[in-house]
């Protein structure tokens, strides 16, 4: 188990992108928001709570209007094994 202890988006300095909700849960973070042509990253730590080996969800965004317009992204393991 991990639960997520802080976030933040990386922005370069011209860039004006915020979100306008954030959801995050214990299992996920879900970002709504108007975007642009530019290219943005999102960046959250983590807790774990357990050792294991963890499957990392891959990055998934869509257009809320036009499910046409879509992102996708690799997904990952972690393994926890100490403190």
């Amino acid at each position: 188990m991990a639960s997520i202890i802080a976030q933040r988006l990386n922005t370069t300095p011209d860039s004006v992108w915020r979100a306008e909700h954030v959801d995050a849960r214990e299992d996920r973070v879900l970002l709504f928001g108007t975007i642009g042509p530019n290219v943005q990253e999102y960046t959250y730590r983590i807790k774990a709570t357990n050792k294991g080996r963890y499957t990392i969800p891959p990055v998934f965004a869509e257009s809320m209007y036009d499910r046409t317009v879509q992102a996708r992204g690799l997904g990952d393991t972690m393994i926890v094994d100490g403190p």
